[in-house]
């Protein structure tokens, strides 16, 4: 009986022991994870800091921004602030969530010049339209002094100031003279185009030298007559005289130069008077309409016909000029025989 009471009293100090080893490793677990717990917490607390000091960040820089925005947005339409582009923003999502379509509209700087000239707009109209333009053109009129206005239309003056005498005369005389020298030949030959005495070709050739040294504002551009102009004139005045019935065959030749050389002064001082006014005006940027087929093709077309024009020079033979390619073609092989 005694061994078995030992032997129940050794089991149950076992069971104690057991339980108690237990216990311990439960203890020391709860401890591991409470120590988790503990770094977990800290680790989420130093994220929440950061996100906070980034949200702080951002907010600023929000505020930096929303001031630039509105110091930049001072005399700028309404339509092109944050307030209203924030509203386009949340209309555009709101439509994307509904599944419907959806535009974002946005701001054209031409927008109050377009609205104030078509009147739809606070009841402006083109009379309010030309009152703004005239008082800014009134302005600009007021501020300029005599001499910038001479720089503008005469601009001989701004440069001449610049003009280094020592470096550039003599080349400059040098080029001129050279010019001048192919000149003669070259501007005979136009008036003889144009249908002219040669005179005329000088006349035409050496006074716009002159005149563009005033008033032009280009040291690479060459003026004159060319062969495109004096082929202009020539089919431009022989088809007017044709339609009034004058030509070589039933007015005398005399009479018919006298004539036809009348309307050349009167058609190149019309053509000055144009270019005057288009240079008072700026009106160069009409060129960009005439597109780059249109000029290539006009400047080939002239280049045959001044080149079957100047064929009778070659053969020695008198051969009829016409407007038209194939009536030139044929007038050459008609006479061909003399």
């Amino acid at each position: 009986m005694a061994n078995d009471d030992n032997d129940s009293r050794d089991l149950e100090e076992g069971s104690i022991r057991s339980s108690v080893s237990s216990l311990k490793e439960m203890d020391s677990n709860l401890g591991a994870l409470s120590n988790d717990n503990d770094t977990n917490i800290n680790d989420n607390d130093g994220q929440m800091s950061a996100l906070t000091a980034n949200s702080a960040t951002l907010r600023n820089r929000r505020q930096n921004q929303e001031g630039v925005r509105q110091k930049a947005s001072v005399g700028v339409p309404s339509s092109v602030t944050a307030s209203t582009h924030r509203k386009h923003l949340l209309r555009i999502k709101q439509d994307c969530s509904n599944g419907e379509r959806t535009f974002h509209r946005v701001h054209d700087p031409l927008e109050e010049d377009t609205i104030s000239l078509g009147g739809s707009h606070n009841g402006s109209g083109p009379e309010i339209w030309f009152e703004k333009h005239v008082s800014s053109v009134k302005e600009v009129c007021k501020n300029r002094t005599f001499g910038q206005w001479a720089e503008s239309l005469i601009p001989i003056v701004a440069w001449i100031k610049t003009y280094r005498w020592k470096k550039n005369f003599i080349t400059d005389l040098i080029a001129g003279l050279t010019v001048g020298f192919m000149i003669v030949p070259q501007s005979m030959s136009y008036a003889k185009l144009a249908g002219l005495p040669v005179e005329f070709g000088l006349y035409s050739s050496l006074t716009p030298l002159y005149a563009y040294a005033m008033f032009g504002s280009s040291r690479q551009l060459a003026v004159g007559p060319v062969a495109l102009v004096s082929l202009l004139l020539n089919t431009g005045l022989t088809l007017v005289l044709d339609n009034a019935g004058i030509t070589r065959e039933n007015t005398p030749d005399a009479e018919y130069d006298a004539l036809y050389a009348t309307m050349a002064i009167q058609t190149s001082f019309l053509v000055g008077i144009c270019y005057i006014l288009m240079g008072i005006f700026r009106l160069g940027f009409v060129t960009i309409f005439l597109s780059h087929a249109v000029v290539s093709g006009f400047t080939s077309a002239a280049a045959i016909i001044i080149g079957l024009s100047q064929i009778k020079y070659v053969f020695g033979y008198d051969i009829p000029s016409d407007k038209a390619l194939h009536k030139m073609i044929r007038n050459i092989f008609a006479s061909i025989d003399q």
